[in-house]
């Protein structure tokens, strides 16, 4: 399994709490998921930012083109012990070196 970004547009979007009328400025990034076993990838977005701080969020910048793979640190072991997989971030992800790229600096 990889993951791929193809664009370095964000999508900014703010949501209001129905409990309390809290303001909460998100940021993501879509992305796409390949499987071994899909035939097509999957789309999903990469959360950059969800707070109450509009500043805050507007420094944000977008994870770069490419392909990347899940870091070791992107899973973590639940509060009953089972396998989780974390909120996808940028320190989550180790960019894909082609083979190419391998094979010329052996």
């Amino acid at each position: 399994m990889h993951i791929e970004i193809e664009t370095e547009d964000l999508l900014a979007d703010q949501l209001v709490s129905r409990k309390d009328g809290t303001v909460y400025y998100t940021l993501e990034q879509p992305a796409l998921m390949f499987t071994d076993q899909s035939r097509y990838p999957l789309q999903f977005k990469i959360r950059h930012a969800f707070t109450q701080n509009r500043e805050e969020r507007d420094k944000i910048g977008p994870i770069a083109k490419g392909k990347y793979l899940l870091g070791d640190n992107a899973f973590q072991v639940g509060r009953f012990g089972s396998l989780e997989l974390a909120e996808i971030n940028i320190k989550h992800l180790r960019v894909v070196v082609p083979k190419a790229a391998t094979n010329a600096s052996a």
